[in-house]
């Protein structure tokens, strides 16, 4: 896991990365607001097949991954570069992930609704193709508060941004029902029930995907089991 400390000392950067208070993970570098960088332990959430990879393998593996989140998904990822550099402190590489910083912007409540709902959309698509392959999957990506509505210096398209970048994975199907479905499930009842309220029935064909999934994932835990 990624040491504590307030300060890491990485001869990669020109200043010392100063802890934030956002996370036990996340610095800044020196003054510069642009960046948000991210220390990043793939042991701490992924199964074991990461630990039989070199760090260089674990960050292609992610990189790519992220990359098939936007290209495959359209799930838009924060820009960020991957750093490999050892801790002056205590000599061992690491990975430090630098993301352009997010800047909110307020759309229309009813445009903003839409971008939310659409991403949701995609979320749960990404979830309904991997269970169907059977393919390594990142499992904590559901939560709304891990993606930022706004622009970065390099796009200043307003769009959602995957900003939460840690490299949870699995292969598991009970993680995918618990951790992953389960809880997007949860988010989307929530979010329906509060669209009915006001007479809106946009977030019904959602829920019904999320519990045709959960059922398939529920029955294919029960064979496996």
């Amino acid at each position: 896991m990624p040491k504590e400390g307030k300060v890491r000392d990485v001869a990669a950067f020109k200043s010392p990365l100063e802890r934030l208070p956002l996370g036990s993970g996340l610095f800044k570098i020196g003054d510069n607001e642009n960046y948000i960088v991210r220390e990043a332990d793939f042991h701490e959430g992924s199964f074991d097949f990461m630990e039989k990879l070199t760090l260089e393998e674990c960050t292609k593996f992610f990189k790519d991954h992220l990359k098939e989140l936007a290209g495959t998904y359209g799930i838009s990822v924060v820009p960020a570069q991957f750093v490999i550099a050892p801790v002056n402190t205590y000599k061992k590489e690491e990975l430090f992930i630098l993301a352009e910083k997010v800047t909110p912007i307020t759309e229309p409540a009813q445009e903003l609704e839409n971008q939310k709902r659409d991403l949701l959309g995609k979320i749960l698509n990404y979830y309904e193709q991997k269970f169907m392959t059977r393919e390594i999957f990142m499992w904590d990506i559901i939560h709304l508060r891990q993606y930022v509505y706004g622009t970065t210096s390099s796009n200043p398209e307003p769009q959602y941004y995957l900003t939460d970048l840690d490299p949870y994975f699995s292969r598991s199907l009970s993680i995918m029902e618990e951790d992953s479905v389960g809880k997007l499930k949860d988010q989307l009842l929530e979010l329906q029930e509060e669209a009915l309220s006001k007479g809106d029935t946009s977030y019904d064909s959602l829920v019904e995907r999320v519990e045709a999934l959960m059922t398939k994932l529920v029955e294919a835990g029960s064979r496996e089991g």
